[in-house]
């Protein structure tokens, strides 16, 4: 089974998780880079400025699919 890691420019730690993974484990990352306007708006704690969880999730399920789209697939994140 395919392990995806969900990351954004500030998660790219979960790297680190791959170097104690099987060496046999399909691993993949699904990247959702942030805007420029939600980076400006993270910067300055103005949380209703950032994009839903909803959204966030959706880009990156649009993404797994489209490299796997029968699944089933495991995923990792913060």
């Amino acid at each position: 089974m395919e392990l995806y890691l969900l990351i954004d420019e500030g998660s790219l730690g979960l790297f680190k998780l791959a170097h104690q993974l099987d060496k046999n484990q399909p691993l993949y990352a699904s990247v959702v880079p942030l805007t420029e306007a939600a980076l400006k708006a993270s910067a300055k704690k103005q949380l209703s400025a950032l994009p839903s969880m909803e959204d966030w999730a959706a880009k990156h399920v649009a993404l797994i699919r489209s490299h796997n789209p029968a699944g089933p697939v495991l995923l990792a994140g913060h």
